[in-house]
């Protein structure tokens, strides 16, 4: 398989911490923002594992994102550094996450 970017923008919605990818329309949550790098890295690993299981292509089906989500990074990468997961025992090995976060 070959290595997977995952690129996501963090933000806060009734009261839970959002990830949206951009390039697949997959969303992780976490109901901390300390705890969302290592919850969506989780939750992107299990659809990749589900999806490899069935037989397809990770995030088969998947669209990318809205416009409005890709503006969002931009914005949260041009001022905030990547969140990055701390639990290395769900790290993908062919998964690479970068985790913006929307400034407050």
């Amino acid at each position: 398989m070959s290595p997977i970017v995952i690129n996501a923008v963090a933000f806060q919605e009734d009261g839970l911490w959002i990830a949206q990818c951009l390039e697949y329309d997959f969303v992780g949550c976490a109901e901390t923002l300390d705890e969302l790098p290592d919850e969506f890295l989780g939750q992107v690993t299990d659809q990749i594992e589900a999806d490899l299981e069935a037989g397809h292509e990770p995030f088969f089906g998947f669209k990318p994102a809205p416009q409005r989500y890709w503006a969002l990074f931009a914005a949260a990468r041009a001022v905030s550094k990547p969140l990055k997961p701390r639990k290395d025992d769900l790290a993908h090995p062919q998964v690479q996450t970068q985790l913006f976060p929307v400034a407050a």
